[in-house]
């Protein structure tokens, strides 16, 4: 049985350079209306570090909180502290939050906090930990603010 061109074509085949290879159409993706470009996750802090963010601010109730401003380049990769605080515009401190509970990933948080302590000597930065009815500070959280706030 003998075929033409066009029955080829309909066939789904095609010559190329001598001999019938079979075409397969390109579909398009399917769309559901939304974009598609992924936008990067807008990080927000967990129970602890808010609990953290919230005990603090009522001991100091005119300070301003941002989470996760930026990252500090360590040696042996980043550190990225939990809240940075600021009174006015001025950079008060930064705060890295744990809860009472060690995992490796806290193991790890806690060894880049004391590189970057010891790499940005001028940064205060201050470990609040969690323990189990009250937060404790590696700084006396007084002496951190230029005036006593009561």
């Amino acid at each position: 049985m003998r075929f033409s061109l066009k029955q080829l074509k309909e066939m789904g085949l095609e010559e190329v350079d001598g001999k019938l290879v079979k075409i397969h159409p390109i579909s398009p993706a399917p769309t559901s209306g939304k974009p598609s470009i992924r936008m990067p996750k807008v990080p927000e802090p967990n129970k602890n570090e808010e609990a953290c963010r919230y005990y603090l601010s009522r001991l100091w109730p005119m300070c301003d909180w941002v989470f996760e401003p930026f990252k500090l380049r360590l040696n042996s990769g980043f550190y990225t502290p939990d809240w940075l605080v600021t009174l006015k515009g001025a950079l008060v401190c930064t705060i890295e939050c744990k809860g009472s509970y060690r995992l490796h990933s806290a193991t790890a948080s806690f060894r880049a906090f004391k590189e970057a302590k010891v790499l940005y000597p001028f940064a205060k930065l201050v470990m609040a930990q969690w323990n189990e009815s009250t937060w404790t500070f590696t700084e006396n959280m007084n002496s951190v603010l230029p005036f006593h706030s009561k």
